[in-house]
């Protein structure tokens, strides 16, 4: 923005010097000149519009709105809410109300909705920010998700107490063949939770 602000008016000063130089190729003379005279219309055309304490109400009224929860009055304006058919909302209602405060490990797609509703109480493991956990730990979610040589290693290296995936993914079906390790705390059609029973016995 701030080379914008700079290169800006240098550019408007090369065209003007541009469509009036005589050595110039004629049809390099003519764009630029083209330019130049559009740029001004543009300008003539803003300083004649009129009525901008109309946008920054509207701006101040939405703000407003957004405020109160989405209700103007008795109305309500703006209803936005995740689909609980593709977002895990029932099962981090679940979560929500547990007194565990260790990290939940999840898919990178859900990570950014579980900080939305569980941070600061709880973390997770990992979210959709893959440059900044690196192509390394990323490398070990792939590993973990698809059931490759090495999952349970990554269970163990990163301490996962907590797992909330979708209910038909590989992971959570190979969680299902642990139960002396892991049970099902929470499951609906969009999403299960299971936890470590070493935790629950401490």
């Amino acid at each position: 923005m701030l080379l914008v602000l700079i290169i800006g008016p240098l550019l408007s000063e090369s065209l003007d010097s541009l469509a009036g130089r005589p050595g110039a190729w004629e049809w390099i003379r003519r764009g630029a000149r083209r330019l130049v005279e559009l740029s001004a219309r543009m300008g003539e055309q803003e300083l004649s519009l009129r009525g901008h304490l109309w946008p920054a109400l509207t701006v101040i009224a939405a703000l407003g709105i957004c405020l109160h929860g989405g209700w103007l009055g008795s109305y309500r304006a703006i209803e936005a809410k995740f689909d609980p058919k593709k977002v895990p909302v029932a099962a981090v209602d679940f979560l929500q109300n547990e007194t565990s405060q260790e990290p939940i490990f999840s898919t990178d797609s859900w990570g950014g909705y579980l900080i939305y509703r569980l941070y600061p109480t709880r973390q997770v493991v990992v979210d959709d920010r893959h440059d900044l956990y690196g192509s390394d730990r990323i490398r070990s979610v792939l590993i973990l998700m698809q059931g490759e040589p090495g999952w349970r290693e990554v269970l163990e290296t990163w301490h996962i107490r907590t797992v909330l995936l979708p209910a038909d993914s590989t992971l959570a079906h190979l969680l299902r063949e642990l139960p002396k390790d892991w049970r099902v705390t929470y499951h609906d059609g969009v999403a299960v939770v299971y936890e470590t029973v070493v935790r629950e016995k401490q």
